[in-house]
């Protein structure tokens, strides 16, 4: 399952990015690696980009390919 997946008001935990040392760093630098637990708080009309909110309360918007690349459990 990947973030890109997750319902308005679901909440899983980061286990792996697929993502280039660019996207990973600017991941890591909002906040977003293995073990943080996010929320999906909205989805765009046309699906991108999705908002999610980070265990420590802040919030981060992601374009659905970037959210793609980020596998959640299940």
């Amino acid at each position: 399952m990947n973030l890109s997946e997750l319902r308005v008001g679901e909440r899983r935990t980061v286990l792996n990015t697929d993502c280039t040392c660019e996207s990973y760093r600017r991941l890591c630098d909002l906040g977003v690696y293995k073990g943080t637990n996010l929320c999906c708080k909205e989805v765009a009309i046309g699906k991108s980009p999705i908002l999610f909110e980070l265990e420590n309360g802040s919030k981060i918007a992601l374009r659905r390919c970037d959210a793609v690349r980020i596998g959640v459990e299940e």
